[in-house]
C-alpha cells in the first residue's frame, strides 16, 4: 500500500496504445484555386482525432514565370509553401462546426517556430528542399 502512495518517484507513462496512421484526404473539388479561395478537406470519421502538430499538408504545384527571362530560374524560398496560406483552421465539420485551432499568418508563425525549435542539421535539410 505504501508503494502506491509514493509520489516522490518519477511518473510512468504508458504509451503502448499510441500509433500513427497515414491517411489521404482530398479537398471537396479538384479545381484551379485562385486568390482568396477556401480549401476544405473533410474527414468523415467521427471517432478519428488528428493531432495538428503531427499532421502534414502535401502541396503539389507547378511554378511558372509570367514573363520569360533568359537564364532566370524560379525557386521557392525557405518555408515558401506556408506563405501561400493566409490562415489555417482546424475544426470539426458537421452540424456544430466547432473550431479547435486556428493559425493566422501561417508563413511567419511557422518560420519563427522553426527557427527556435529545429536543430541545425534539420534546418539544412529544409533549406535544400526549397
Amino acid at each position: 500500500m505504501i508503494d502506491k502512495l509514493n509520489i516522490g518517484s518519477e511518473p510512468v507513462f504508458d504509451e503502448r496504445i499510441v500509433k500513427i496512421e497515414t491517411r489521404t484526404y482530398n479537398p471537396y473539388a479538384n479545381t484551379t484555386f485562385r486568390y482568396n479561395n477556401e480549401i476544405r478537406i473533410p474527414i468523415q470519421q467521427q471517432d478519428l482525432y488528428i493531432l495538428p502538430c503531427e499532421s502534414y499538408l502535401y502541396v503539389k504545384r507547378k511554378v511558372m514565370k509570367q514573363v520569360a527571362v533568359d537564364g532566370a530560374t524560379v525557386t521557392l524560398g525557405y518555408n515558401g509553401v506556408a506563405f501561400m496560406f493566409d490562415e489555417i483552421h482546424y475544426g470539426r465539420c458537421g452540424l456544430d462546426d466547432v473550431e479547435i485551432d486556428r493559425n493566422r499568418n501561417v508563413g511567419i508563425t511557422s518560420t519563427l517556430k522553426n527557427y527556435v525549435s529545429i536543430s541545425s542539421d534539420k534546418n539544412a535539410i529544409m533549406k535544400s528542399a526549397a
